[in-house]
C-alpha cells in the first residue's frame, strides 16, 4: 500500500492535485471559518407579526391555512454579526403546526437590518389553542439576541354549511300564472350557515321530463364566507306534453369538502298566481362571534398614538416615572416598587410629544429620579417658564410614590432615594404648585398617578402600617389644573393586564380614542368614570380620580383643550 502511495505521489506531483481541486473528479472539502469579532455585535428582534392568509382576516391560524411570521432583525452593536440563524421554539408544543426554516444571514453589519419572513401552516388536525413561539437569533460568535415571545390563536377545523335558504317563482310574461309554454323564472338563495369558508361551490339544476332550461343549468361560486348569501336566477319553460299539476326542480349544492352541501326540491303549482309584487324575507342567522385575543407585547394605548398637525413651541413637559425604590434604599423589599411607573412615564412622553405637540427640546424625562434630580428639573422648567413671559404651557406628569407628613399631613412626591421617614428630602406638593404659579405660566396641567395616603400600587413605603392618613388639602393658586389618580385615603392601583397604572391607562385610552380632540372637562369625566368602575372590577378596591384647580379657573378649566 505504501509503495502504491509513493508511486502516485511520484507520478502526480502536488501541483497536479492543486490544479484539480475544482474539477468534478476530485474536490477538496473547504470549511468556512467565522471571523473573530473585533467589536461586539448586538442582535435585536423587533416588529414581530403573525400574518394569516387573509382568507377571513381573523389574525389567527385556522386549520389547513398558511401564514407567515415576519420580523426585523437589526444589529445594534458596533461589531459585525456573522452567520446569524433564526431559531423558533414552539413553546406550547401544539400539534398540527408546521414552521418553515429560514436561511442563515451570513453578515449583518452595524446598524444594518434584515426583514425575516418564515412560513407557517396548520393541517386539518389542529385544535383550538393559544400558540406561543419563542424567537431567537443565534450569532456565530455567540452574540445572540434576547428571545421574543409571539402569541396568536389557532382554531380547529370549522366546517361550512351550505343551504338553499329560500326560493321563489315568477313568470316573465302573461297574467301572473305558471302556464305551459311560457317562460318562468326561479330565483333562489344560497347561504353559508357554517363557521368555515365554503370554496369551489357548484350548483346544478335538474329538470323533470318536458321541462327545458332557457340557459345554463350550472352555476359556480369561488367562495362564500360564513353567514353570507348568493342569489341566482334560473329560467325555464314546460311544453304542452307536461301532465303534472306542479313543476318540481332539483337544486343541488356542493363544495370542496363534498360533505357540507344541500339539496332541495323547489316546486310550484301550475295554477298558482304569481304576483309581480311578491317578496320573500330571508331570516338571516348571525354568524357566531369568535373571540380573538390580539397578540401584542404592549397595551393597545402604547401604539397608534394620535399625532398633532403641528408642534407648539410654548409647551413644556416634565415627566417623572419612579418605579425602583428598593435598589436605592436599604431595608425595603421589591414589593414597595411602583409597578409599571417607568412604562407609564415613557408612554406619557410619547403622547405629550406626538399628541400635545411638545417639542423635543422642551421635553424633560426622568426615570427613577433622586431628590436632587427632581428638584433640579423642577427649578429648571420654572426658570424657562419665567423667561417665556406668560406664554408657557406646562405639563407635569408623575408616577410613583406619594406620602403625607404624619404631623402636618402635607403630601409629598417621593424620589427613589427618599424614605417615608425622611420626607424633608422629598418634594412638597404644594410648594411645587407655588413654584409653578410664580413662574407665571399661561396654563399648567399636572397629572398625578400617585396617592398620598401611605398606600401604593402593590405596597406603600410603610407597608406594615394599617392606618392610612388623609392628606391635607390646600387651595391651589395660579393657572394650574391637577388631575389626580385618587381621592382622600385611597391607593393608586395598577392595571396589570395593561402594564400601566389604572389611572394612566384610562387617561391614555381617552386621548387615543378622541385623537386629542377633547376638552379637559370631557377628558376628566371619562377618566374618572372608567377608573371608578374598572378599579372595583379589576382590583376590587375603590379608586376615584380627583380634579383640583384654582378658584379663578372655576368657569374656565373645563374648556381647556388638548389640541389647540
Amino acid at each position: 500500500m505504501k509503495s502504491l502511495l509513493f508511486f502516485l505521489l511520484a507520478a502526480f506531483p502536488l501541483s497536479y492535485f492543486a490544479q484539480q481541486k475544482n474539477s468534478s473528479a476530485f474536490k477538496f472539502v473547504e470549511t468556512t471559518k467565522i471571523p473573530k469579532p473585533i467589536a461586539p455585535a448586538k442582535l435585536v428582534i423587533s416588529n414581530v407579526k403573525f400574518n394569516d392568509s387573509q382568507r377571513n382576516n381573523n389574525q389567527a391560524l385556522d386549520a389547513s391555512e398558511k401564514g407567515t411570521i415576519t420580523f426585523t432583525l437589526k444589529n445594534e452593536g458596533k461589531g459585525e454579526a456573522y452567520e446569524s440563524e433564526i431559531i423558533i421554539d414552539n413553546k406550547t408544543n401544539a400539534k398540527g403546526i408546521r414552521i418553515g426554516t429560514s436561511k442563515k444571514i451570513p453578515l449583518l453589519k452595524p446598524s444594518e437590518t434584515s426583514i425575516i419572513e418564515i412560513p407557517i401552516s396548520a393541517n386539518s388536525n389542529i385544535e383550538n389553542n393559544e400558540i406561543e413561539l419563542i424567537l431567537k437569533a443565534l450569532e456565530g460568535n455567540g452574540f445572540d439576541s434576547d428571545p421574543v415571545s409571539l402569541k396568536f390563536n389557532a382554531f380547529k377545523f370549522r366546517n361550512p354549511q351550505l343551504v338553499v335558504a329560500d326560493y321563489k317563482f315568477s313568470n316573465k310574461e302573461g297574467e301572473g300564472k305558471i302556464k305551459l309554454g311560457e317562460t318562468v323564472s326561479l330565483q333562489f338563495m344560497i347561504q353559508n350557515k357554517g363557521q368555515g369558508i365554503a370554496k369551489n361551490i357548484k350548483i346544478s339544476i335538474s329538470n323533470p321530463i318536458n321541462v327545458f332550461p332557457v340557459n345554463d343549468t350550472f352555476f359556480e361560486i369561488v367562495q362564500l364566507e360564513p353567514n353570507k348569501t348568493a342569489n341566482f336566477s334560473y329560467d325555464f319553460f314546460a311544453n304542452t306534453r307536461y301532465k303534472n299539476s306542479e313543476i318540481s326542480l332539483g337544486i343541488s349544492v356542493s363544495e370542496s369538502y363534498k360533505n357540507y352541501g344541500d339539496y332541495k326540491n323547489a316546486h310550484v303549482s301550475l295554477d298558482q298566481v304569481l304576483t309581480k309584487t311578491q317578496s320573500v324575507t330571508i331570516s338571516s342567522q348571525d354568524a357566531k362571534t369568535i373571540e380573538i385575543e390580539d397578540f401584542s407585547l404592549t397595551a393597545e394605548v402604547d401604539k397608534n398614538i394620535p399625532v398633532a398637525t403641528a408642534k407648539n413651541p410654548n409647551r413644556i413637559a416634565l415627566i417623572i416615572g419612579n418605579e425602583d425604590y428598593s435598589s436605592k434604599q436599604e431595608g425595603i423589599g421589591t414589593e414597595v416598587n411602583v409597578a409599571f411607573a417607568e412604562n407609564d412615564a415613557y408612554v406619557m412622553k410619547e403622547y405629550l410629544t406626538q399628541t400635545f405637540g411638545v417639542e423635543e427640546q422642551n421635553m424633560h424625562h426622568l426615570v427613577n429620579a433622586t431628590g436632587s434630580e427632581m428638584k433640579k428639573k423642577i427649578n429648571l422648567v420654572c426658570e424657562i417658564m419665567k423667561r417665556m413671559e406668560g406664554n408657557a404651557e406646562l405639563y407635569f406628569y408623575f408616577a410613583g410614590h406619594g406620602y403625607p407628613d404624619e404631623v402636618t399631613k402635607i403630601p409629598y412626591l417621593i424620589p427613589v432615594d427618599v424614605s417615608a421617614t425622611n420626607l424633608s428630602e422629598g418634594i412638597n406638593l404644594y410648594d411645587m404648585y407655588r413654584k409653578f404659579a410664580d413662574a407665571n405660566p399661561k396654563k399648567a396641567t399636572v397629572f398625578l398617578d400617585a396617592c398620598f395616603s401611605g398606600g401604593g400600587r402593590d405596597a406603600g413605603l410603610l407597608a406594615a402600617r394599617a392606618l392610612k392618613i388623609k392628606p391635607k388639602q390646600e387651595p391651589i393658586v395660579g393657572n394650574i389644573v391637577v388631575l389626580s389618580a385618587t381621592s382622600d385615603k385611597q391607593s393608586a392601583l395598577p392595571y396589570k393586564a395593561k402594564q400601566h397604572g389604572i389611572f394612566t391607562y384610562f387617561l391614555l385610552k381617552k386621548l387615543q380614542e378622541s385623537q386629542g380632540e377633547i376638552d379637559y372637562s370631557t377628558l376628566f369625566n371619562a377618566v374618572a368614570k372608567n377608573v371608578s368602575i374598572e378599579s372595583l372590577r379589576i382590583n376590587e378596591k375603590a379608586q376615584d380620580p380627583q380634579i383640583l384647580f384654582g378658584d379663578q379657573l372655576l368657569n374656565e378649566w373645563g374648556s381647556w383643550k388638548v389640541i389647540e
